[in-house]
């Protein structure tokens, strides 16, 4: 999946109960927190989330461009995600 944001955007800390994901950075930088263990990420870059894990980024470029992939693929269905509180 594609993915664009821009900066000051990103993903709110969640988790997916089932799913690994990873994300290639194609382009822009970012501030991930995996397992509240925050690292930079820059082009090139793959982070990677294992299942159960909470994780967010915050965009610093202006935008950032990534390739996400889902082990297994991501239906988009709610039980799949859950967020931090």
């Amino acid at each position: 999946m594609l993915r664009e944001i821009e900066r000051n955007e990103g993903a709110l800390a969640h988790a997916h109960p089932d799913l690994d994901q990873a994300a290639c950075v194609l382009e822009g930088e970012a501030l991930v927190e995996n397992d509240d263990e925050p690292y930079n990420v820059k082009a090139g870059d793959l982070p990677y989330f294992p299942a159960r894990v909470f994780h967010n980024i915050k965009v610093a470029s202006p935008v950032i461009r990534l390739l996400v992939i889902y082990a297994p693929p991501y239906d988009e269905r709610s039980e799949q995600v859950v967020t931090k509180r």
